[in-house]
Order: structure tokens, then sequence, then C-alpha cells
């Protein structure tokens, strides 16, 4: 059998009128809407099997707001006010500290890894947590910009 040109290629053909459109008009849908790092209804679901003993073994967030936040020299510092969760999956824990003479206790956030939790004594310990780190640290603001605090107090 002798293949021609015309016979390999075909003949320019006309744009399909209404009904399906063309098959690489769908090709091209499909690509597009599974490309990577895009979402389409068939991913699996983004669960993470876990450790029941490890997360047993945990502190509730309820029981760490109810121990006392110490420096490494054993002085009180406050307590743990509230916890937030960040759109990128940081945690941070806003502190109510402060009462010191002649002021009242303000918030203050901190990343919660920077607590340690330290069970022979029963109390979470900030290093480093001084009177003068702390003053130097904005006040937290729910649902506001962190303000810069006043040194003057």
């Amino acid at each position: 059998m002798l293949v021609t040109r015309k016979r390999l290629y075909g003949t320019r053909r006309k744009p399909p009128q209404g009904g399906l459109p063309s098959p690489w008009l769908a090709a091209v849908a499909v690509v597009l809407c599974c490309l990577p790092g895009q979402y389409s209804a068939a991913q699996p679901v983004g669960l993470v099997t876990l450790d029941v003993n490890e997360v047993a073994n945990g502190y509730p967030a309820e029981t760490l707001k109810l121990k006392t936040i110490v420096n490494d020299k054993n002085e009180t510092i406050g307590k743990i006010n509230d916890f937030i969760f960040s759109k990128d999956g940081r945690v941070f824990a806003v502190l109510s500290v402060g009462d010191f003479i002649g002021a009242g206790p303000r918030l203050v956030a901190v990343p919660f890894n920077s607590l340690k939790l330290d069970d022979s004594r029963g109390f979470i310990v900030l290093p480093g947590a001084n009177r003068a780190a702390l003053d130097k640290l904005p006040v937290y603001l729910y649902n506001a910009q962190p303000q810069a605090s006043s040194s003057k107090r």
C-alpha cells in the first residue's frame, strides 16, 4: 500500500460545529485540571497514622494552662492564657506575664517550642525570661496587629 503525503497527514478539517469538543481540547482540559500541586476530587485525604501511646502521653491544653511558668532562676513569670495556631502550622503560647510592682499583667506571645516542660517540678520553664526581656516583647492583642510595649512601667 502506497502512503501519500495527503493520506499520512490528512486533509485540513473544519472545526466541529456544536456537539462534542475536539479530542485535543479534551486532553488539554484533563492535563490542566490534574497538574501536580492542583487539587482534584480524586486525591486522598492527608491523614497520618499516629501512635496512640505517644498522643496519650502528651499534654492537654487545659492542663498546660494551669501550670506556672518560671524562668531559669525559678522566678515566677506568669501563666499560659491561650494558644494560637498559625496557618503554616506553628504554635504560639499567649502568656499572661507581669504583675510586677505597679504594673498589671499583660499578654505576650512566644513560640511554644521555646517553653520547656519540667515534669519533675510541675512547672513550665521559659529560659532567659526576666523583667527586662519580657518588657521588650510586644503586647499581644487578639485580632489586631501586635503593638510595641512601652518600656516605662
